[in-house]
């Protein structure tokens, strides 16, 4: 359809369309075809509404997660819907988190947001906060630094009441020295694996049992679509490459450009906060004085100070580390306390600081001066930088010509090639889940199967795949999904339906062991019978490698044995196999025995499980006790 309208787009029939289009722009404006777009409600949670752009841009970002953690592919199998009700989930919950710790009085100020995200690596250049960087990399991602920004406030404040609700499980010193005595408990078992690999090879499937199973599983022997695509390609850090240097114009640079390569005085201090709202009432503001006095009476005489803080700090996000608040740079916390860290030495206690977040008692652990490095000791920093400089001007001219050469000549890319000087670049053939080089960019593979480049076989947009890296693409060449031939897969269902004979075979054959091992026949004349071996491991422990993770399981599951003789078990294995297992002995972990660090490690371990079972039964309740609404068919 959109190429049919560039091609009949001069004439008559044109200048009609044109002007029934411009009739209602003129009379209700343009704002109103995308507002209505942009207001379409997915759900509502609390009265509070999630809006149809919103849930589009975070379900990119749990698609990106899970794709990463599936090694850079979403398999097919994964279910779409059901991917967009896990993310809408999620979203949900968020939500309510964020009500939740609005209801409770937490704030995040602004100072905190800022050093949050000048932190982050993804807005860095060089280790340094680049704002440019930083602009890009948002609006690449259809958002405004303000939109970000309450974000990042958003998940710091979730944060704050995920801690709040975390500190309020406890795992005692009993219950941790119990459960690493469980842990310490070893057991002496012997086992016979069950191979299944001799059944596999010795059985012979028939030609009718292949098409039987062809037949049923039709689905399972697909080929997936596939695309090929051509593309051009920019990228910046290619451009800065081939930038021409002198010597006379990388010094200009530098000293256009000194204070980039000055490193700022920084200081790293630890606190104590007492919270108290900016419009506290005057006894309030009394009494929360009267805290911080006692608390630096307490350091002063000599207590530690991040002991203290990490009993008396009322600041979630710096009591678990005494305090400390790492180095920082002038103008970056609060203005009273930033005045007044950079007026201390190191070790000073001064009077308790009021800022808009309560009193905080101070001390200042060490300063790092500041410094500016010579043109000579920067050169190749500065050259690195002037490079970038010039590249990112080619860059974003080049990126502009490139959607317009592009969409002026919808139906191919050499014009644009010719005219920027690029190649046009091929891609393998990949799917709907991508694949490898270009292909592996969401945008790209997303892009390449949307309908305008699919079927109407158009240009894409500039597609910008962050770091300076942009593309266009159109589609080569396209291979519908379809059903492979039998002869393409034989061998592949002759082994699979050999697996599965092989292990139903070798299953049903240890568990008629197991039955004879369990009516009482003696292990070892079972074993010689058979022409199998017992395996002895005198000393097995629950997280020990010594054998396969779900045959160690089932050791330890099995009861004690009773009396003279061992208690009997078996279990199927990955792959196929069968293990008959009997458990000769058991010995107990014996808690005086702990080391402090067993100690230690299990009290976190449990702290962190109980932590995280609090917080989802937190969620739960704050999900079940809440109006939420979800419209599905808006998704």
């Amino acid at each position: 359809m959109l190429q049919s309208l560039r091609d009949h787009s001069h004439g008559l029939i044109a200048w009609i369309i044109v002007i029934l289009i411009c009739i209602p722009f003129a009379l209700w404006g343009i704002n109103e075809y995308f507002s209505a777009a942009s207001q379409v409600i997915v759900a509502k949670v609390n009265g509070d509404e999630l809006e149809l752009k919103e849930f589009q841009q975070g379900y990119q970002g749990y698609r990106q997660q899970l794709q990463s953690l599936l090694g850079g592919q979403i398999p097919a199998a994964f279910n779409e819907d059901r991917l967009k009700e896990q993310s809408l989930n999620q979203m949900v919950a968020a939500l309510l988190e964020q009500q939740t710790a609005a209801e409770a009085g937490m704030r995040v100020g602004d100072r905190q947001v800022s050093k949050t995200i000048q932190s982050l690596p993804a807005f860095q250049r060089d280790g340094k906060f680049a704002r440019d960087l930083y602009e890009r990399q948002i609006e690449a991602n259809g958002m405004t630094p303000a939109v970000f920004e309450e974000k990042v406030r958003r998940d710091l404040l979730t944060e704050q009441l995920r801690q709040a609700v975390a500190a309020t499980a406890f795992v005692s010193k009993k219950d941790a020295d119990w459960v690493a005595a469980g842990d310490a408990e070893k057991r002496a078992i012997a086992y016979i694996n069950l191979s299944a690999e001799p059944v596999k090879a010795a059985l012979q499937i028939k030609d009718e049992d292949v098409l039987a199973y062809y037949e049923k599983h039709r689905d399972r022997y697909m080929s997936p679509e596939l695309v090929k695509v051509l593309y051009l390609e920019l990228s910046l850090t290619d451009m800065a490459k081939e930038v021409a240097v002198n010597e006379d114009a990388v010094k200009a640079y530098y000293d256009a450009h000194a204070a980039n390569f000055t490193v700022p005085e920084q200081r790293r201090a630890r606190h104590i906060l007492i919270q108290l709202a900016k419009d506290a009432s005057a006894s309030d503001e009394a009494a929360a004085r009267t805290r911080a006095l006692e608390i630096l009476g307490q350091a002063r005489s000599g207590q530690s100070f991040e002991t203290l803080a990490r009993e008396r700090s009322e600041d979630l996000g710096s009591k678990a580390q005494g305090g400390d608040l790492g180095f920082f740079g002038q103008g970056v916390m609060d203005p009273a306390f930033d005045k007044t860290v950079f007026e201390m030495k190191p070790g000073e206690l001064p009077e308790p600081v009021r800022s808009r977040f309560g009193y905080h008692i101070i001390r200042l652990e060490e300063i790092k001066a500041g410094s500016t490095k010579g043109f000579a000791e920067a050169r190749t920093d500065v050259e690195k930088a002037y490079r970038r400089e010039q590249a990112e001007r080619q860059f974003f001219e080049q990126a502009e010509q490139l959607a317009t050469l592009t969409f002026e000549n919808p139906d191919t890319l050499e014009v644009a090639a010719k005219q920027l000087g690029l190649s046009v670049q091929e891609s393998d053939f990949f799917p709907r889940t991508g694949g490898a080089g270009i292909a592996a960019q969401e945008k790209v593979f997303d892009t390449a199967f949307s309908p305008e480049v699919l079927e109407e076989r158009a240009n894409s947009e500039v597609l910008d795949l962050g770091d300076e890296h942009a593309v266009v693409l159109r589609v080569k060449e396209h291979r519908p999904a379809e059903r492979r031939k039998l002869d393409e897969v034989r061998s592949e269902i002759v082994s699979t339906i050999q697996s599965e004979k092989a292990k139903a075979m070798t299953e049903e054959r240890g568990k008629a062991l197991l039955k004879r091992l369990q009516d009482g026949e003696d292990r070892a004349k079972l074993a010689a019978a058979e022409k199998l071996e017992w395996k002895d491991v005198p000393d097995l422990g629950r997280r020990t490698d010594q054998v396969d993770p779900v045959l160690r399981h089932s050791a330890f599951r099995l009861p004690r044995p009773a009396g003279t003789g061992p208690s009997y078990g078996g279990v199927a294995l990955d792959g196929g196999d069968y293990a008959l297992i009997a458990v000769l002995g058991v010995t107990d972990g014996d808690p005086a025995k702990l080391t402090d660090k067993e100690r230690q490690d299990t009290r976190e371990r449990l702290q962190r499980a109980a932590s995280e079972a609090a917080w989802q039964d937190f969620i739960a309740g704050l999900r079940a006790n809440a109006d939420v609404a979800i419209f599905k068919d808006k998704l």
